[in-house]
């Protein structure tokens, strides 16, 4: 009766790859063939702490792109009307704009009672000429663009932030300021 011996192999680094049982007269076809099984590679160590601020800081960048959102989203005012600035009211500033600026290309003038914009309460104001709606919305237009823009910056600034903080509670403290902007 033939006799079988266990062999083993290791990997790059010395550590377990894989057994096998061969005749001798088989093991003489293999190089690197070990008799005493080699150490298992140790399970890799979970630094706890990496993994927390890791977690930390995913969740507050979610956390200021959703501020973020809200703000530049968010009513404002312009020249004292509480104006939406969601982006479907944003769609039809802009569709005014277009408006306005057709009639000016045709020569025509948009009826008094067509100058009207309802703001955020449901309230209705009225403009005396085409001119000065056209002034004023493009001026709603340009708030909301400019607060988009300083929304944008201070977000960019908090998750830079954010990226550089080693410390789990400062972290969640960036995470938890608006940036001077009201939500």
């Amino acid at each position: 009766m033939k006799r079988y011996t266990d062999y083993y192999l290791a990997d790059a680094d010395g550590y377990f790859l894989s057994g096998l049982s061969l005749l001798p007269e088989e093991a003489e076809r293999y190089q690197g063939l070990l008799t005493v099984r080699p150490p298992d590679r140790p399970a890799p160590v979970i630094d706890r702490e990496v993994e927390r601020l890791a977690v930390a800081k995913a969740y507050a960048i979610r956390s200021i792109n959703d501020q973020r959102q809200q703000a530049s989203q968010a009513n404002l005012f312009y020249e004292g009307i509480e104006v939406q600035a969601d982006s479907a009211s944003q769609a039809v500033l802009s569709r005014k704009l277009s408006e306005i600026a057709a009639a000016e290309v045709a020569g025509e003038v948009i009826p008094s009672e067509a100058l009207i914009w309802r703001d955020a309460h449901n309230v209705i104001h009225d403009f005396p000429t085409m001119p000065v709606y056209k002034a004023w919305i493009a001026g709603t237009v340009a708030a909301i663009s400019r607060r988009a823009t300083d929304v944008y910056a201070d977000s960019w600034a908090r998750k830079a932030l954010v990226e550089a903080s080693t410390d789990y509670d400062e972290v969640l403290a960036i995470a938890s300021a608006t940036g001077g902007y009201t939500l």
